[in-house]
Order: structure tokens, then C-alpha cells, then sequence
């Protein structure tokens, strides 16, 4: 099950509308739509004030058997647990990676 189910589930579960969800989280309720039917997806700081509203993690919302390979030197935002890792913590770990504590 991926993110538009797991999202249309959770709001139905706690009985709102798309309309009513839409203006919890400030968007369009055709934006709602379009998560829905898979259409389109929130953005990380957006599925943070989602997992907020049902009160479940960020991971929740992704496939748990996923496994991603990415190189610390990519130009990709990371996050652990939903959060952005800041820049520094990100440098911390490549130096430890290294073994240069």
C-alpha cells in the first residue's frame, strides 16, 4: 500500500472530508484529490504536518521493505525519522564513516 492509500485510509479513519483535511493542512482540496489518486505527492515538510494531523510517522507513510542506496556525497536532501538531517550532523557522519572521529 503506498502513500495515497495509507493517506485516503487515515482520513477516513478519523472522518474527514478532503475538503475538511485541505483546510487543516492550507491547501487545495483538489490537491487532496491528487494525493489520493496517486496523482501526486506532498513534499517532505508537507508529510511532516500530515503525520502531525493523524499522529503517526513519517515512515508510516512509505514502503517498509524499501531499501534505497544513496552515496553521502549525492546532492540529495537526507532525513532521518522524517527530519532533515542538518548540513553539519551530515558532515559529522561522513567524517565518522570514514573513521576520522
Amino acid at each position: 500500500m503506498g502513500f495515497a492509500e495509507k493517506f485516503k485510509e487515515l482520513r477516513k479513519k478519523h472522518h474527514y472530508t478532503q475538503k475538511d483535511i485541505a483546510n487543516i493542512l492550507d491547501v487545495k482540496p483538489t490537491t487532496i484529490s491528487a494525493w489520493e489518486l496517486g496523482n501526486n505527492s506532498p513534499r517532505m515538510d508537507m508529510l511532516q504536518k500530515i503525520s502531525d494531523v493523524f499522529n503517526v510517522d513519517t515512515g508510516y507513510f512509505f514502503d517498509e521493505k524499501s531499501n534505497q542506496t544513496v552515496d553521502l556525497n549525492d546532492d540529495v536532501i537526507f532525513t532521518y525519522e522524517g527530519r532533515k538531517i542538518p548540513k553539519e550532523d551530515l558532515e559529522m557522519i561522513k567524517r565518522f564513516m570514514r573513521g576520522k572521529e
